[in-house]
């Protein structure tokens, strides 16, 4: 019984004296597993009553960013967090965009115009155009045909204000990860350098 206690306390002392990792590979598979258990999408993934985001397709982005980056230093794992995150809520800003316009769209219906060239339409019948007969009542249908599809181009965009804040939110994010990714580079490369001097020294001792 005395040796087990003797090794328990050896074994808690010797926990206590660990600082993690040492070499690269050991410290990007320290990184990527804070990322195995959904650690991160928590804060993230939007999950209301009215709206809810997958967790698993954050999860998805985040890994397959752990995997092109290849972070090695908590730093390094912090920067790649921040560039997910950013392509995250740039994809909002894509279905805020087609929510707007899906809106918009929908309100056709009840647009007096538009009722009025539908029903226009549907009273000239659709025939195949024939060349050597012109028809003036599919000339007219055209032209109604027409003016429909310019009233629906109008709605295809957000209103100016509500475009407006979509592209400053856009923007915004942009220059983040343009920041985000010069700085996980410069990290990168400095972590080289430093590696690349260590094995020329290490080179030089042992000759």
């Amino acid at each position: 019984m005395s040796i087990s206690k003797k090794q328990n306390i050896a074994n808690r002392l010797n926990a206590q004296k660990s600082t993690g990792p040492k070499t690269s590979e050991g410290k990007l598979v320290s990184a990527q597993n804070s990322i195995k258990h959904g650690l991160h999408s928590r804060d993230t993934v939007i999950n209301s009553f009215s709206f809810k985001e997958n967790p698993a397709e954050y999860e998805e982005l985040l890994q397959s960013l752990y995997d092109e980056h290849n972070p090695t230093t908590h730093s390094q794992e912090y920067l790649v967090r921040k560039i997910a995150n950013c392509l995250w809520r740039s994809r909002r800003a894509i279905i805020a965009e087609t929510s707007i316009i899906n809106r918009q769209l929908d309100s056709l219906e009840t647009n007096s115009y538009y009722k009025d060239l539908t029903n226009q339409l549907r009273q000239i019948p659709e025939l195949p155009p024939d060349p050597n007969y012109p028809d003036d009542t599919q000339e007219t249908r055209v032209k109604i045909s027409q003016s429909k599809s310019n009233l629906i181009g109008t709605k295809i965009i957000p209103h100016f204000e509500l475009n407006a804040n979509i592209l400053r939110y856009e923007m915004r994010l942009d220059k983040q990860l343009t920041r985000i990714y010069q700085l996980l580079k410069s990290l990168q490369l400095e972590e080289e350098i430093k590696k690349r001097k260590k094995s020329q020294q290490i080179t030089k001792k042992k000759i």
